[in-house]
């Protein structure tokens, strides 16, 4: 059975091969045949976009219509039923749409058809852990805020379907982000909403808010409240947020509208504070490195030439405090350095022919020796880069 949709699934930024005796979750090369055999219509690559609960995700493609396709296989009935059935009752344009589903009893295996997405929020973090100069604070307020605008709207709607998705970790929340779009995906574990239980009144918008905080905070995702929300890292509209969520009494709905209009608002308005906190963070780096200019310099020029790679010279202090970039060297091949705020404390991500080793502005001034041990035991740690890389 198929349904007509237009929203997508999650494309993995890392792609594995299938092991070729047998994979996780007892899911078989041959299971994944009889898949090929019944879904004639989709070419199922080898390339595993992930897994999740139960079940091992797959490239595909549809023949006619080339449409980038994500291929769920399972074993567990139960658990594709659940699914199977929350997934086709939810019709938003922000939860991935069911495209085509089946199941054989002998050998048992079930598959689910999505559309695909770019990537999961919680791949869109590491991402960002990683160029840490790509994401500034400010950045990862707005995607937060737009995520939290999108979604609620869609939380609204499952209370109406009487679904509580149960498990909107940040693996379960994909993301397109050239618009940015965000959507909800694996219903696996999905439950009735309305229970004799009133936890499920605000389960849903409990977890969606502990993802904005680790998109903000750009840390592991957790539930665990204490310390979870400090003063000072997060937004204040973060902070009404999670207060309304908090507040909720025995019984009561969600204020899902209201909600929405927080984050809709700071999504287009931005937060002048994390704005002006961040600006200065990186200013003082700037000054700090400016301050210690040959300490800094001859550090990272002694690591360059035991790599055997020319020396790298910083930008004038005009040239760094009033343009508008955050890469404070001159121009060189093969060396750039950023200055980032970390919280409070500048950090400097040091990138030597694509590598990348993050490191505190302090450390690299005031401890060079340490600091050098730091660069260059990262270097030797990291595997070669291909020719043309």
């Amino acid at each position: 059975m198929s349904l007509l949709v237009n929203t997508v699934y999650h494309l993995s930024l890392c792609k594995l091969l299938i092991p070729s005796a047998s994979m996780s979750y007892g899911i078989t090369e041959e299971h994944v045949g009889i898949v090929r055999q019944v879904l004639t219509q989709y070419v199922i690559s080898d390339d595993v976009l992930g897994s999740g609960a139960s079940g091992i995700v797959f490239a595909g493609e549809h023949k006619e219509s080339k449409q980038k396709v994500a291929v769920k296989i399972q074993l567990d009935l139960q658990m594709y039923k659940q699914e199977r059935t929350a997934a086709a009752r939810i019709t938003h344009p922000h939860s991935v749409a069911l495209l085509d589903y089946g199941h054989t009893v002998k050998p048992t295996v079930a598959w689910l058809v999505f559309p695909r997405v770019e990537t999961s929020v919680k791949a869109l973090c590491k991402t960002w852990r990683e160029n840490p100069h790509q994401a500034s604070l400010l950045h990862r307020c707005k995607m937060a805020a737009t995520m939290l605008a999108q979604l609620m709207p869609l939380l609204k709607h499952l209370e109406q379907q009487n679904v509580s998705h149960s498990d909107l970790q940040w693996g379960n929340i994909l993301v397109d982000t050239k618009e940015p779009t965000f959507y909800v995906t694996d219903y696996g574990i999905a439950r009735d909403f309305e229970t004799k239980s009133t936890e499920n009144y605000y389960t849903d918008a409990k977890l969606l808010m502990f993802t904005a905080r680790a998109m903000i905070v750009n840390d592991k995702w957790t539930t665990n409240v204490k310390g979870a929300f400090p003063p000072g890292k997060i937004p204040d509209w973060l902070t009404e947020i999670v207060g309304i969520i908090f507040s909720i009494p025995e019984g009561a709905k969600v204020p899902y509208e209201r909600i929405e209009k927080i984050a809709k608002d700071a999504a287009e308005t931005g937060e002048d504070l994390i704005t002006a906190i961040e600006f200065s963070t990186v200013h003082k780096g700037m000054l700090m490195l400016n301050k210690y200019r040959a300490v800094f310099e001859a550090l990272l020029n002694r690591c360059l030439s035991q790599l055997r790679i020319g020396p790298a010279k910083l930008k004038t202090v005009d040239d760094m405090v009033t343009g508008n970039d955050i890469q404070v060297l001159r121009p060189h091949p093969n060396v750039r350095v950023y200055v980032y705020a970390e919280g409070k404390e500048p950090w400097l991500l040091i990138d030597i022919n694509n590598r990348h080793i993050k490191l505190e502005a302090e450390t690299a001034i005031h401890y060079t020796r340490a600091a050098e041990n730091i660069i260059l035991g990262r270097l030797d740690d990291m595997p070669p880069l291909e020719p043309g890389d």
